[in-house]
C-alpha cells in the first residue's frame, strides 16, 4: 500500500460519497444540453468522468495540503489503480439511477 492509512481512508471515503451521490452526476450528465453536444446519449461516460474528476481533484488537493507536496509517480499510479478497482461500483451506481 503506497498511501498511508489516513490518505487511503480519505480516498475510500471520497469514492463512497461519489457512489452515494451518483444521482446528481447522472442528472447533470443526462441533461439535454450535453446530449446535443456529446455522443454519450445515456450519460454513463460523462457521469463517470464527472465523479472521477471530482474524486481525483478533491483527493489530490487534500493530499497536497496534508503532506505539503504533490503526488509522486508511484502515488499517481496507486490512485489510478484504486480508481480502476472502483469502476464497477461506480458504473453500478449509475445504472441504479435508471
Amino acid at each position: 500500500m503506497i498511501f498511508n492509512e489516513f490518505d487511503r481512508g480519505v480516498l475510500e471515503n471520497l469514492f463512497e460519497i461519489g457512489i452515494r451521490d451518483m444521482e446528481i452526476n447522472v442528472d447533470v450528465a443526462r441533461d439535454e444540453m450535453f446530449r446535443s453536444v456529446l455522443n454519450d446519449k445515456d450519460g454513463v461516460d460523462l457521469a463517470l468522468g464527472i465523479v472521477i474528476g471530482t474524486i481525483h481533484t478533491l483527493f489530490i488537493s487534500g493530499f497536497k495540503l496534508r503532506n505539503g507536496r504533490k503526488l509522486n509517480s508511484e502515488e499517481n499510479i496507486e490512485l489510478f489503480r484504486i480508481t480502476k478497482s472502483k469502476l464497477g461500483q461506480l458504473r453500478e451506481a449509475i445504472f441504479q439511477c435508471g
